[in-house]
């Protein structure tokens, strides 16, 4: 969704908190309906921090960090 521009609105559990920073590429909490509300107000600026955020999330960068938390 972020690759694509689309800011993620989802709860604050474990995956999510891992990718969304929230109110930057999206929202996180327990009201999804009152986080899409504020996605949709603040969707351009969501909307291009979530495309460059994407973008820095390369398939040699995950795997780094996959690798870093195996051997921490």
């Amino acid at each position: 969704a972020m690759a694509c521009g689309l800011p993620v609105v989802a709860y604050d559990v474990p995956s999510p908190c891992d990718i969304v920073k929230d109110g930057i590429t999206g929202y996180l909490g327990d009201n999804l309906s009152k986080n899409v509300e504020k996605a949709l107000i603040n969707f351009e600026t969501l909307s291009k921090n979530a495309t460059e955020y994407a973008k820095s999330q390369s398939w040699s960068s995950i795997t780094n960090q996959f690798l870093s938390h195996l051997t921490n």
